[in-house]
């Protein structure tokens, strides 16, 4: 783990699952109390207001890779800088922008996957 205020400029994407080191299923704390607690804990739970926030979670994933989106945008724009530029330094903002990219891409993984889980509660 890193320090509070630590800047940090590379990280893994870790995608759900067993293939990312995380396991398929788990025990949560919940499964060990009763019906009746569980239901005390969810008796005041609005189920269309974890459906908007899952909806906009959705939203989120599409403006960063849908068509026209962020990702789109920024790749382009790389692109067209990268069209009248050689050279050591041209090499190195490639390599800084495909990695940006990729992050954009990531974003939006946990975007997608934060709206299903929530979709999956409402």
């Amino acid at each position: 783990m890193w320090a509070v205020g630590e800047k940090r400029t590379e990280y893994e994407y870790h995608e759900p699952g067993a293939a990312s080191g995380y396991p398929e299923s788990h025990e949560t704390k919940f499964a060990n109390e009763t019906l009746p607690a569980m239901k005390k804990m969810v008796a005041n739970a609005k189920p269309g207001e974890v459906e908007r926030v899952s909806k906009a979670w959705k939203d989120i994933e599409t403006k960063l890779v849908g068509g026209g989106g962020v990702k789109e945008t920024f790749d382009a724009a790389v692109e067209a800088v990268l069209k009248h530029w050689e050279g050591a330094a041209a090499d190195a903002f490639r390599a800084h922008a495909k990695k940006i990219s990729k992050k954009i891409t990531d974003s939006a993984k946990y975007a997608e996957n934060t709206s299903v889980a929530m979709q999956g509660a409402a």
